[in-house]
């Protein structure tokens, strides 16, 4: 079984929309997009480039054309959200999952599917075939005319557009992909609990001295 179908048999149904704040990376990536535009990772002036994408993953043994730098390129795009980057696309969705990725949330697309509400920054995973860790991320970049636009890197060997996905109501029914991963608003249940224990000392140290 490829691991990303693993991640996502361990996440749950959510009831009502699945929503987060997104992330603001669209003009950094419509940039990045436009830089790759007529260029490979075999063209002279994209090592530069490629090297920023491998330097932010602290991965030194690639080469142009030999490496697969798909989630390299996720994690640059991504590089100031506090998204534990990684060379591999699992690899950064097991650290969303465990919480090293503050502020970021794994959730199942078949399990909620038609109840996601796409945002720029979103990141969706799929699997590949090949091995058992063969994956795919694509970043959403752009929302527009009612339809999310995703992007990915090492595609054809450049960097592009993947596809686009319609959006009914905000809401998104989202083929072949199993895990998105989505920039919170940052609420933390603990968070609540913390400010009404807080609440109810005030309330009766201030009760306390009215008697």
């Amino acid at each position: 079984m490829n691991i990303i179908y693993r991640f996502e048999s361990e996440l749950p149904t959510i009831s009502g929309t699945i929503s987060g704040t997104g992330a603001p990376i669209g003009p950094r990536v419509q940039d990045d997009l436009a830089f790759w535009s007529g260029r490979t990772e075999a063209t002279p002036d994209a090592y530069e480039t490629l090297s920023r994408y491998w330097e932010h993953v602290g991965f030194t043994d690639w080469t142009p054309g030999g490496t697969p730098w798909s989630a390299a390129w996720i994690s640059y795009q991504l590089r100031d959200q506090n998204f534990s980057g990684s060379a591999a696309h699992w690899e950064y969705v097991k650290s969303v999952m465990q919480g090293e990725s503050p502020g970021w949330k794994a959730y199942s697309i078949p399990k909620n599917n038609g109840r996601i509400s796409l945002a720029v920054g979103d990141v969706l995973v799929r699997a590949r075939s090949g091995s058992d860790t063969a994956t795919h991320g694509d970043l959403v970049y752009k929302i527009e005319n009612d339809k999310a636009y995703l992007a990915g890197g090492n595609l054809s060997d450049t960097a592009k557009t993947a596809k686009t996905i319609p959006l009914q109501n905000g809401l998104a029914t989202i083929p072949n992909y199993q895990v998105i991963l989505k920039k919170s608003n940052g609420f933390q249940p603990w968070i609540t609990a913390v400010a009404w224990i807080a609440t109810l000392g005030i309330g009766a140290l201030i009760w306390s001295r009215s008697k």
